[in-house]
């Protein structure tokens, strides 16, 4: 099996929340970083790290009227929402699920600068105790 090229390790780790939930992320550090942002969501034990690339995609999004104001319904729509929708063509970025533990410690390893300091587990570790 051939060794994977090494990467210069270009974001930094720091706690944070997510969904209400303590956690943690990395930020890119330097411009040769590919990413934008890896968050942990510890509700679903992922990974979910976010790309420089962008992709486009369909999303629904508020209608507005000729002054910039969204359009109200007269009753909740059948998701819940009182206003009207659209669907738009945006571009967005491309993001990526790392869901098993090992791949996501790998990734970590690979990216972090601060990784010997930080300790990304006792946020993994915390959900593993939950089960």
């Amino acid at each position: 099996m051939k060794k994977p090229t090494t990467v210069e390790p270009s974001m930094l780790l720091f706690t944070s929340f997510w969904q209400d939930k303590i956690t943690f992320k990395l930020m890119p550090i330097s411009e040769s970083c590919p990413f934008v942002e890896v968050i942990y969501d510890p509700a679903l034990d992922i990974l979910v790290v976010i790309n420089k690339q962008f992709k486009e995609s369909f999303h629904s999004i508020p209608k507005f009227d000729d002054n910039g104001d969204i359009i109200m319904t007269k009753s909740p729509r059948k998701n819940g929402k009182p206003f009207r929708e659209e669907r738009r063509s945006i571009d967005t970025y491309q993001e990526y699920y790392i869901t098993e533990k090992a791949e996501q410690i790998d990734f970590i390893n690979m990216f972090a600068v601060n990784v010997e300091t930080f300790d990304f587990a006792k946020h993994m570790e915390a959900k593993e105790e939950a089960k």
